[in-house]
C-alpha cells in the first residue's frame, strides 16, 4: 500500500490513530483534573464482535470524536 493523499486507507489510519490519540489524551486530562471526566464518557453503548482469536469493542467518547476531526484536518494539510 502507498501513502498517497488519495488513498482511503491512509484516510482510515489517521482517523483511528486521531481517535486513540484523542482517547489517550482525554485520559490523561481526566488523570490530572478529575472534573473534566465528562470527555472520557461513553456516548455510545458498545458495538463488539468476537472471532474467537480477537474480540475488538468500540466505543465513542467525546475526546475520542475529537481525536477523529483533529486526524481528518492532519490528513487535509498533507
Amino acid at each position: 500500500m502507498t501513502f498517497e493523499r488519495s488513498n482511503f486507507g491512509f484516510f482510515i489510519t489517521f482517523l483511528i490513530v486521531g481517535a486513540f490519540l484523542g482517547y489517550a489524551l482525554g485520559t490523561l486530562i481526566v488523570s490530572i483534573i478529575p472534573a473534566a471526566r465528562i470527555i472520557t464518557m461513553n456516548l455510545t453503548d458498545a458495538a463488539s464482535f468476537d472471532l474467537n482469536v480477537i474480540s475488538v469493542t468500540i466505543r465513542l467518547s467525546i475526546s475520542a470524536i475529537i481525536g477523529c476531526i483533529a486526524g481528518f484536518l492532519i490528513y487535509l494539510k498533507i
